[in-house]
């Protein structure tokens, strides 16, 4: 048997008439921010606003990736770097070491011979040897402390990385460049690299 409705239910309220719509169809918080049509703020100067907030939110990650990235590779270029230093003369020039070797030539493509060829520029970094009691020892550091990298590094003769925070006084740029301990041994706030 089939249950009969009755006819006189009420019908539910429309979007328009509901609590949650304004007269003008949209919805409280719409006109909260954009107005009635007419009023408030506009369409393009929201999209505006909204895109300036992404920018803002996301400046910041992409600077530390940046640093990240040259951090990596200075790294990474002194691992190719260090087997040339280690045969290399004592006072050889790093752009006549690199130009030496076609591959790593290919890899260090982008860097840049500064300071008579005795200093490379690669990604944010400077990369330059320093003769120590043991052998040269190959440093990267940053071009402008705080904007291309945070912090040093450095290939030992015996093919150990070491990284140093570079927080006081920071090595950065070419007046300010670290060199080899006259002990050959890099002591704090130098650490091997994990």
């Amino acid at each position: 048997m089939i249950a009969h409705m009755p006819m006189n239910l009420p019908m539910q309220p429309s979007l328009a008439s509901s609590s949650t719509a304004t007269a003008s169809g949209r919805p409280k918080w719409v006109r909260a921010l954009v107005g009635a049509p007419g009023e408030g703020l506009s369409t393009p100067l929201l999209l505006a606003a909204i895109g300036a907030l992404v920018v803002l939110v996301s400046l910041p990650r992409l600077r530390d990736f940046v640093l990240c990235q040259n951090e990596l590779d200075a790294v990474a270029a002194l691992g190719l770097l260090g087997p040339l230093a280690d045969e290399a003369p004592a006072r050889a020039r790093l752009a006549a070491l690199v130009g030496r070797e076609p591959s790593l030539e290919r890899a260090l493509a982008d860097a840049r011979a500064l300071d008579g060829g005795r200093v490379l520029s690669h990604h944010g970094y400077f990369m330059a040897l320093s003769p120590g009691p043991d052998g040269p020892i190959v440093f990267a550091w940053p071009a402008s402390a705080r904007r291309t990298g945070l912090r040093a590094y450095a290939r030992t003769p015996d093919g150990r990385l070491f990284v140093h925070p570079n927080r006081e006084t920071p090595w950065s740029g070419l007046r300010r460049r670290p060199a080899a301990p006259a002990t050959g041994t890099l002591d704090a706030p130098w650490r091997p690299a994990a």
